[in-house]
């Protein structure tokens, strides 16, 4: 198999929903440190995101961006078997034909986390309005993507 491949993942229960493993076992890890701060996301390239959400006007907290570059020299103290998840679902979320990697403002998404704080206001200019997996999905009501859920 190839290293970038996309392979169809194992699906389990999370509450009432149907998520892939990886995913559930990424949840599980944030649900377990007990971090109210902030949630976890899908979110765009950190740059794209960051200029699309100042040209708005957004001037909130940023998003951590949970991408397989950066994740080890970023997260060391993560487990590597949730490493090694959020690898496989940033491979499956990067995926160009999902609907939220459509937009090339944002480009294609990653794990990551946003502020709880920041939810509402996100909120108001258009963000969070469907899900992905369960996992809120926040996108503007230009039809920009940003995907976020809960931590």
């Amino acid at each position: 198999m190839k290293q970038n491949q996309i392979t169809i993942p194992k699906y389990v229960v999370d509450g009432n929903l149907n998520i892939p493993e990886d995913l559930k076992k990424v949840l599980d890890y944030f649900r377990e440190c007990a971090n109210q701060k902030y949630q976890l996301c899908l979110v765009g390239e950190k740059e794209s995101v960051a200029k699309d959400l100042k040209g708005i006007g957004y001037q909130g907290k940023e998003f951590l961006h949970l991408d397989n570059k950066g994740l080890d020299d970023n997260y060391p103290f993560f487990p590597v078997s949730i490493k090694n998840s959020i690898r496989r679902l940033n491979l499956l979320v990067s995926n160009p034909e999902n609907d939220f990697n459509q937009n090339p403002k944002l480009g294609i998404h990653s794990i990551g986390l946003v502020p709880k704080i920041e939810i509402k206001d996100l909120n108001d200019l258009g963000y969070g309005l469907t899900s992905w997996n369960g996992v809120q999905v926040f996108s503007d009501t230009c039809g920009t993507w940003l995907s976020v859920k809960c931590w």
